[in-house]
C-alpha cells in the first residue's frame, strides 16, 4: 500500500501555508497512487517570504514554482516506462525553498528534488523543466506552460483514489470515497436508470441498494449523529427487518411486509424489552409493555397470539397468567388473568387513577356480574353481562355505596328500562323503550305523582347531540295531578300547545305552522279572553280589519 507524508514547516500563517494545504488535498495522495512510490513534500516558508516579495505580500503563495516537479512527476508517471524511472530514481521527497539568487534552481540528489524560487526570475518553468530532464535523464511530454495546462488542472480536481478497505462504497461497481448520501445523488442523477450502489463502514455493509426509476431495493442505513436505522426496501416499500442503533446499541426493531407493519419492539438502555406490538388481520393489535425492572405498563393479548415467542407467556399460553398492570404513578391499575390468549378475569387496581372494575370474562368477552367502586371503595355501579352483552339489571349508587339512584334492565345488549330515583327512593325519571327508535319518558314529583310524559323517536337534531325528538303529546301535571299543559310535537317540532290553571280553566292555546307561532289565545282564571292573536310568517301580528 502508498502511503503518503506530509511535512509542514510552519513560518507564518500566510498564503504558501494554504498553498501547500491545497497540495496535500489535490495533488499528494493521486500523484502518490499513480506513481507507485512513498513521498514527502515540505516548504520553507520562512526563506519563501524572506526571499519572495510578492509571497511576503500575499499577491501569490509560490504554488506553481514550487509544485511544477511534482506536475513533471504527474507527467512521467503517465506511462509505465516513467514509473519505473521514478522507481529507479528512489524519488521520496521535494522541497521548495526561497533564494536570493536572481535565478532559482531545480536539482535531485539522494531522493530529494529540491525547488529553489527566486523573485525576479520570470517563465521559470523553462528552465526547471531542462533540469528535471537532465536530472532524471528522460524527456517528458507535457503543455511546457504550466498556465497553460488544462490536463494537469482537471487531473487536481478529480477525487482522490479511494485507499481505504474498510471504508468506502462501489458506484455501478467502481470504488469511490465513503458517503452517505451517495445512493441519493445517484439515483436523482441516473433518472430512469438502474442505479448499483454499495457502501462499506469499518468492513461491515451499510448501504446495498438498485435504483431503478427513482425507487429503491435493497438495504439502506439512515444516520443522525449516533442514531442509526437500518431498513430493507422493495420498490421503496419497507420490507424485512428495521433496525435503530443509538451509539451502536440496538434500541428498536420493526418487521414489514411490503410497507406493513407486521411487529415491533423497542428495547430500553440496558437491553430489556420496553415495549413489544403486533398487528393481526382481524384488524387486531396486541402488545406487552415493561419497565426497565420488568414491571408490566400495559398489556393486550388475543388467541391469535399464539405462536408469538414474545406474547406467549404473558398471555397465558402456557398456563393461567395473572399479571398486575402498573400506570403512571408505579401503583396498580388493573390486575388481569389470562388463558390462551383469552382474558378470563379483570380486578380493580389500588391505583388513585386505577381502573375500578372487577369482571370475569369467558371466552375473552364480559360475564357476570362487573362491580365498579369509586376511590374511596364505595360501590359506585353493577352490570350484569351476559357473553359480552349487557343482560340484567345495571344500577348505580349513590355515594353511600348503597342507595340505588339509577336502575337500568338490558336484554341481550339492548336497553329496556331505565329510571332514575331521588334519595328519598321515589321514582325521578323513568323511560320505557319500544325498540332502538322509540321510547315513553315519564318524569315525577319528589312525593310521587306525574310530572310530565310523553313519548320520544330517535332522530338527529342539528346542533345538537340529542338523538331523540319528542314525538305526539307530551303532558305536564300540576302536583295535585291535575292536566297543566299538553305540547303537541311532530319528530321534534312543535305543532301546537294548550296550558290551563289549575282549576281546570284554559289559561292559554298556541298553534304552529311549520315550526312558528301562527296564533295565541290567552284567559284570564275566571274565562274571560286576554289575547287574541294571529301571526304573520315574519312575525308581525296581523291586522284586524
Amino acid at each position: 500500500m502508498l502511503t503518503t507524508v506530509l511535512t509542514l514547516v510552519l513560518a507564518g500563517s500566510n498564503a504558501p501555508e494554504k498553498g501547500l494545504a491545497r497540495t496535500k488535498e489535490e495533488v499528494l495522495v493521486k500523484l502518490a497512487a499513480r506513481c507507485g512510490a512513498r513521498l514527502e513534500v515540505s516548504w520553507d516558508f520562512a526563506s519563501l517570504k524572506a526571499h519572495n516579495q510578492d509571497i511576503a505580500w500575499d499577491q501569490t503563495d509560490g504554488e506553481l514554482e514550487c509544485n511544477e516537479p511534482l506536475r513533471y512527476l504527474w507527467a512521467l508517471c503517465a506511462t509505465d516506462a516513467g514509473r519505473a524511472v521514478v522507481r529507479r530514481s528512489e524519488v521520496r521527497a521535494v522541497t521548495c525553498q526561497g533564494t536570493a539568487n536572481a535565478v532559482g534552481s531545480l536539482t535531485f540528489k539522494a531522493g530529494v528534488v529540491t525547488v529553489e524560487r527566486s523573485d525576479e526570475e520570470r517563465d521559470s518553468f523553462l528552465r526547471a523543466r531542462k533540469q528535471f530532464e537532465a536530472a532524471f535523464k528522460t524527456t517528458l511530454t507535457l503543455e511546457a506552460d504550466p498556465y497553460r495546462d488544462e490536463a494537469w488542472r482537471d487531473w487536481r480536481r478529480e477525487p482522490n483514489p479511494v485507499t481505504s478497505t474498510t471504508d468506502y462504497c462501489l458506484h455501478d461497481g467502481k470504488k469511490v470515497a465513503f458517503d452517505w448520501a451517495l445512493a441519493d445523488r445517484a439515483m436523482n442523477n441516473r433518472g430512469a436508470d438502474t442505479v448499483l450502489v454499495k457502501c462499506f463502514e469499518a468492513g461491515k455493509v451499510v448501504i446495498d441498494v438498485s435504483m431503478k426509476e427513482r425507487k429503491k431495493t435493497g438495504l439502506v442505513t439512515q444516520v443522525r449523529d449516533d442514531w442509526r436505522r437500518r431498513v430493507t426496501l422493495v420498490a421503496d416499500e419497507q420490507d424485512g427487518l428495521e433496525e435503530e442503533f443509538d451509539k451502536g446499541q440496538l434500541r428498536a426493531q420493526t418487521l414489514w411486509k411490503r410497507g406493513d407493519r407486521v411487529w415491533s419492539k423497542e428495547l430500553h438502555p440496558s437491553g430489556a424489552l420496553k415495549r413489544y406490538w403486533r398487528q393481526y388481520p382481524t384488524p387486531l393489535q396486541v402488545s406487552v409493555e415493561l419497565r426497565e425492572d420488568g414491571a408490566v405498563t400495559g398489556l393486550a393479548c388475543a388467541a391469535e397470539a399464539k405462536d408469538d415467542e414474545v406474547l406467549r407467556a404473558w398471555c397465558g399460553f402456557a398456563g393461567k397468567k395473572t399479571v398486575q398492570v402498573l400506570d403512571g404513578t408505579g401503583k396498580v391499575n388493573r390486575t388481569v388473568t389470562h388463558v390462551n390468549g383469552l382474558l378470563t378475569r379483570s380486578e380493580a387496581g389500588s391505583s388513585e387513577y386505577a381502573s375500578r372494575s372487577t369482571l370475569d370474562y369467558v371466552d375473552g368477552k364480559p360475564d357476570g356480574e362487573e362491580r365498579i367502586v369509586r376511590r374511596d371503595g364505595t360501590l359506585e355501579r353493577t352490570t350484569m353481562w351476559a357473553r359480552g352483552l349487557k343482560a340484567g339489571p345495571e344500577r348505580k349508587y349513590g355515594p353511600d355505596g348503597r342507595k340505588v339512584i339509577e336502575e337500568a334492565s338490558w336484554r341481550g345488549g339492548e336497553l329496556e328500562r331505565r329510571v332514575e330515583f331521588f334519595l328519598n327512593g321515589n321514582k325521578k325519571v323513568e323511560e320505557v323503550l319500544d325498540g332502538p327508535k322509540q321510547k315513553v319518558v315519564t318524569e315525577f314529583f319528589d312525593l310521587g305523582g306525574v310530572r310530565r310524559r310523553g313519548a320520544y323517536v330517535a332522530c338527529a337534531r342539528r346542533f345538537s347531540r340529542n338523538e331523540w325528538c319528542e314525538d305526539g303529546v307530551h303532558t305536564t301535571f300540576f302536583e295535585s295531578g291535575k292536566k297543566a299543559a299538553e305540547d303537541g310535537f311532530r319528530e321534534g317540532r312543535r305543532v301546537s300547545a294548550k296550558a290551563w290553571y289549575e282549576s281546570g280553566v284554559a289559561a292559554e292555546e298556541e298553534t304552529f305552522v311549520d315550526g312558528r307561532l301562527a296564533t295565541r289565545r290567552q284567559w284570564f282564571a275566571d274565562g274571560g279572553v286576554s289575547m287574541d292573536e294571529a301571526y304573520e310568517a315574519d312575525g308581525s301580528r296581523v291586522l284586524r280589519r
